[in-house]
């Protein structure tokens, strides 16, 4: 029992001292180090966290960290191929919700393929496989099934230009339809709007795999509906829940847990270097330390946008069915985020006779 301890921590500090090295060379200022130095987290706060469905002492726990750490961060890109026809080699300034929406999916399917307790200093021989072909299905070059290019062209069919920012409801419907595209792919997805899911639709969508279930809001006009709060974070409580990524223009984050009154987020607002695409057995581990994230980042609940797309990932239907349990916390109510109804309502043109019409 000792020796496994021990093996875990030494597994664990090894990753994060890798880590630490990494982020010591990109560090051009004292401010920086400081920072770095006295904590990963950027806004340390006491108390009890929640954090995709589980709850931790504070974001100074390390079995925190080592979850927060081992999810997959995607962020601006730079010197990537073109997207062709155009010529974007990088997706600053325009990419936050592409990128919010991969780090939703790259969640939901790191959840099928490892299980939620799976971390990231876990990686064997066997799992290192399975770990850089996830990695490498969001890598920035044309022939990823799930990269910048395939998320950016396929948003044409929904009137957006390479270039152009995403909404919540977009983004689904692009990954909705990638996800259709991907003949190797293990899951579906099934996109809600207008704030209702149906139960029926919803299982229809199962269909053997397992199920990413976005659910587009709007929760307020300009600011977050204060009403709407409590349920945010009882969101974040919910087994099934992966994120939410939200949508303010050109300022989209990923949103995975809440500390009192403040949301734990991903950022994919950092420009970091174009990883190149190679055969899966090239890959070091190193190559991809920019793929986690070391610094826990909070904002205020009372800044988060109005406008979002809530995850929820269900592995089979034992799972879904509990899903639409758990979320009765937060579709009942005088103040509902979403409803559930069982099918759409028929609608049937009503036939009027000329008895009738006198």
């Amino acid at each position: 029992m000792e020796d496994n301890l021990f093996k875990k921590f030494q597994d664990g500090l090894t990753f994060f001292m890798q880590k630490a090295k990494e982020q010591l060379s990109q560090i051009d200022s004292p401010r920086d180090l400081l920072r770095f130095v006295i904590h990963p987290s950027a806004n340390p706060t006491g108390g009890e966290l929640v954090f995709l469905g589980k709850k931790y002492p504070s974001n100074l726990d390390i079995e925190f960290l080592e979850d927060f750490q081992t999810r997959i961060w995607l962020t601006y890109r730079d010197g990537f191929p073109p997207i062709q026809p155009n010529s974007f080699t990088s997706d600053a300034g325009w990419g936050c919700m592409l990128r919010s929406g991969q780090m939703m999916l790259a969640m939901a399917l790191m959840f099928h393929e490892f299980g939620r307790d799976w971390r990231i200093y876990q990686i064997e021989s066997g799992d290192w496989i399975k770990y850089a072909e996830l990695v490498t299905k969001f890598i920035d070059s044309p022939t990823a099934v799930y990269s910048i290019h395939r998320i950016a062209l396929e948003g044409k069919q929904f009137d957006k230009q390479v270039g152009e920012w995403f909404g919540p409801l977009t983004i689904s419907h692009v990954l909705r339809v990638l996800v259709q595209e991907d003949k190797q792919a293990k899951l579906n997805i099934h996109v809600s709007q207008d704030s209702i899911l149906y139960k029926k639709q919803v299982y229809n969508d199962l269909n053997e795999k397992s199920l990413l279930i976005l659910v587009s809001l709007r929760l307020g006009v300009e600011d977050l509906n204060p009403l709407y709060q409590p349920l945010i974070k009882a969101c974040f409580s919910i087994k099934s829940c992966i994120g939410i990524a939200g949508g303010r223009p050109n300022s989209s984050l990923f949103f995975t847990g809440y500390q009192q009154n403040n949301l734990i987020y991903y950022d994919p607002h950092f420009r970091k270097p174009c990883v190149p695409i190679m055969d899966l057995n090239s890959y070091q581990k190193q190559d991809f330390y920019s793929y986690h994230c070391e610094k826990v980042l909070f904002l205020p609940i009372n800044q988060m946008d109005p406008s979002m797309v809530i995850g929820f990932y269900c592995n089979d239907k034992h799972e879904l069915d509990q899903f639409f349990q758990d979320i009765s916390t937060i579709t009942t109510g005088s103040t509902p985020l979403f409803s559930v109804q069982e099918e759409p309502m028929k609608i049937v043109d009503e036939v009027i006779s000329e008895d009738d019409s006198l």
